[in-house]
């Protein structure tokens, strides 16, 4: 289904059905729809995974509003062992309740299996998805009051459902879920032509400098055939590199001015920096290998080594070819996942000519430059979606009056 014609599925705030209520009430959330608490399967058994079932934890909900693709997925097999009941249909709002990362909330794409770590909740016909989604989003912080103070806060299926949300009629359900779906979703296609720019640039540098197609002549090398002009080397001749810090959890704030990265990417902001040029970050401790580009100043986490390419070495050069090292596979650490600096420098590459780095920088760099425009229209995006939830939620801009065409 193409994103025009999503919208226009989603898109019916004019729907003359409405129950004759009063404008809000109270309802606990299991009156809202069916609540299912996710299942894993058994990672002792490796046929229950890699499937074509998307497989949701909290980590994944992390990335955004709607969650398509997942790092893990399941077979089958799998399902079967959890039961065919645990799998959650398209459109099901996902939440978090656990950890430090109570309260976080997403929507499914495509059915999907979560893990126990999530609740989630199919709405019934008498509410709009979307307008539910906001709601306890809005409401994160009673979510996590009523999980209690514990240092593993967790909030179950049944004091989950209890909890009372503030609902409006259905018809102002579905014009503040267009309103505020509307912006997600415009998110939400950005997103994905930023995606699609990135697989272009990748793509030509596969062709460049690991296909090798544009070249006629090889010569052999220790690391196998490699075109003639290039020379083998190590990493370390291409970039440098060190760790990253670590920074307090009271100085981290979502209203601080800089971004703060962690090994998966951005965990939260801060009025603190320790890098004043963009760079590229490579998780170092629990999610290592993972490789992130930082395009403004910013906090980088002691999880994190931070990458920078030498003088007249590309910057998007560095990037793929991080990507293409492998590194996910490389653990030293005992206890926990690990990598070092020095197992990153030791890696040998075939290193092509400046002059062909420079060049793949000029056919390339187009594409980061739209996809940097379009993540800051996002950042626009989601700050006009923030303000606008809570003075929706609370009555405090009235949809009455508003009439959809």
């Amino acid at each position: 289904m193409t994103k025009q014609k999503e919208l226009e599925e989603y898109k019916d705030p004019s729907d003359k059905k409405d129950n004759n209520k009063k404008s809000t009430e109270k309802l606990k959330i299991k009156e809202l729809g069916e609540i299912i608490t996710g299942n894993t399967p058994s990672t002792n058994e490796p046929e229950n995974y890699g499937g074509d079932i998307p497989f949701v934890r909290a980590k994944d909900i992390n990335k955004g509003t709607i969650i398509e693709d997942t790092e893990k997925t399941i077979t089958q097999k799998g399902l079967e062992k959890v039961g065919k009941n645990k799998l959650i249909p398209k459109k099901s709002i996902m939440v978090t309740c656990i950890g430090a990362k109570l309260g976080e909330v997403a929507i499914s794409k495509k059915k999907c299996l979560t893990n126990q770590q999530i609740n989630s909740l199919i709405t019934s016909d008498e509410h709009d998805t979307w307008y539910v989604y906001y709601n306890l989003l809005n409401n994160k912080k009673k979510l996590k009051n009523y999980a209690g103070g514990s240092a593993q806060p967790i909030l179950s299926k049944s004091k989950f459902g209890d909890i009372k949300l503030k609902t409006h009629s259905y018809r102002q359900q579905k014009k503040i879920g267009y309103i505020l779906g509307s912006l997600d979703k415009k998110i939400e296609v950005n997103n994905n032509i930023n995606q699609l720019l990135e697989e272009i640039a990748q793509t030509i540098f596969k062709h460049w400098f690991v296909d090798f197609e544009p070249y006629e002549e090889f010569k052999d090398s220790e690391i196998g055939k490699i075109p003639k002009e290039f020379e083998v080397g190590n990493i370390k001749e291409l970039l440098t590199l060190r760790n990253g810090k670590y920074i307090k959890k009271e100085k981290q704030s979502k209203d601080g001015k800089y971004p703060v990265y962690g090994a998966n990417g951005q965990i939260n902001k801060t009025n603190e920096k320790n890098v004043k040029e963009r760079c590229i970050t490579i998780g170092r401790v629990g999610s290592i290998g993972e490789i992130h580009r930082v395009e403004e100043e910013a906090w980088i986490s002691d999880n994190c080594i931070i990458a920078k390419p030498k003088e007249k070495v590309g910057f998007n050069y560095i990037y793929f070819l991080l990507k293409r090292l492998g590194l996910k596979k490389i653990n030293q650490g005992s206890s926990h996942p690990m990598i070092t600096q020095e197992a990153i420098k030791s890696r040998q590459i075939p290193v092509p000519p400046i002059e062909y780095l420079q060049k793949f920088e000029k056919n390339v760099e187009m594409y980061f430059e739209r996809i940097l425009s379009l993540k800051k229209e996002n950042e626009k995006l989601m700050r006009i979606r923030d303000t606008l939830l809570p003075k929706l939620m609370s009555g405090e801009i009235r949809v009455d009056d508003i009439e959809f065409e």
